[in-house]
């Protein structure tokens, strides 16, 4: 994103003629150089103009082809200096934040980024990245605020939507984890505990765990789908749905367990029942592809060739490299009859480099 965004900050008016030695001729050379990708050149030319003369339109020039070369901490004083000469330059305070950031000093990055916002209200770039500032510095709230309300402005970024999903369940744990510090015999406790033992692959202990959750707390949202989810993992589908089921009464819309019951009933041949469940768990696709997949697959079962398409779109946006996704494309826009979406598609798949 940030670099679709330089391709318009990198715009610089062409610059007279002057003196081989003088600071207009550097700037010459400089923009001759990033015409020509030479980014390397162009700092030096930069810097051989600022040596003749300070500019603060030079400065940030400067700062932005060394950031385009991930030098980013050597991008910082230009953009300190363009900053020093000009206070109202929006550029160098949006990447002065961002370089501030890429360096890991986010205590530095933040008064930047939200200079950079007061100077132009509401710029997307600008939010993005003090919403991700404010992640690094754990105040999730503020920065998943900032983050949601981009992610409904640009509903295709499914990059924004990993980080959200990441960051919801990353500040989740967190949550519960000091919850089980602070009370260790509490069901909120033993259920962090059997996550933790699922995750180490010790499904027997994690059921127990669980198990001894419920029985402080019956109706705990979660409980009722970890039990699932390790009973599915163990070979025990049927009793793995019914808990599944459990979880749904408890949260109807939960995406999870209705993803898994999704499963369930394609093997158990109830292709109606598991569209219903795939389409609650549509949403989950996220930070995962396979909720789509799934979908994709039973609405071509079903003839649905519209519901296929969009799934299986949505699952080739997640997994790119994925052949059943690209697959289930396919056959739904064969159906459909879209003889260029097949093309297209057809031409995205030639240029993936296969194992």
């Amino acid at each position: 994103m940030t670099r679709l965004f330089l391709s318009m900050v990198l715009l610089w008016p062409a610059v007279a003629t002057g003196q081989q030695r003088s600071p207009e001729a550097d700037l010459r050379a400089a923009r001759e150089a990033e015409a020509a990708g030479d980014l390397a050149g162009a700092e030096k030319a930069y810097e051989r103009s600022l040596a003749l003369q300070e500019d603060g339109r030079v400065w940030e020039r400067l700062g932005l082809v060394r950031h385009l070369q991930n030098k980013f901490a050597q991008a910082i004083p230009a953009f300190q200096k363009s900053i020093r000469l000009r206070p109202g330059a929006w550029s160098s305070r949006l990447f002065l934040g961002i370089d501030y950031y890429r360096t890991n000093q986010f205590d530095r990055a933040l008064p930047s980024l939200v200079r950079a916002l007061e100077l132009k209200p509401g710029e997307p770039e600008a939010r993005y990245w003090l919403g991700v500032t404010y992640l690094a510095l754990k105040r999730h709230l503020e920065g998943l605020e900032i983050l949601e309300q981009l992610s409904t402005e640009r509903p295709q970024d499914t990059e924004l939507d990993r980080l959200l999903a990441q960051t919801y369940s990353d500040y989740s744990v967190a949550l519960l984890n000091r919850v089980a510090e602070k009370h260790p015999q509490s069901a909120a406790a033993y259920h962090v505990h059997g996550l933790a033992l699922e995750n180490e692959g010790a499904l027997e202990g994690a059921l127990r765990e669980y198990e001894t959750a419920l029985s402080l707390e019956p109706g705990r949202a979660g409980v009722h789908q970890s039990i699932g989810r390790v009973l599915w993992a163990q070979g025990e589908p049927d009793k793995a749905a019914a808990e599944f089921e459990k979880e749904l009464a408890i949260q109807p819309e939960e995406p999870e367990s209705n993803f898994y019951l999704g499963k369930y009933r394609l093997l158990t041949n109830q292709s109606e029942q598991a569209r219903r469940n795939l389409e609650a768990a549509f949403q989950w696709t996220s930070d995962s592809a396979e909720p789509a997949i799934a979908l994709a697959g039973v609405c071509l079962q079903l003839g649905d060739t519209g519901c296929a398409a969009d799934a299986a779109r949505r699952a080739v946006a997640l997994a790119p490299r994925s052949e059943e996704a690209h697959k289930l494309l396919i056959a739904a826009l064969e159906k459909t009859g879209d003889t260029g979406a097949v093309a297209s598609e057809t031409a995205r798949w030639s240029k993936i480099p296969k194992k």
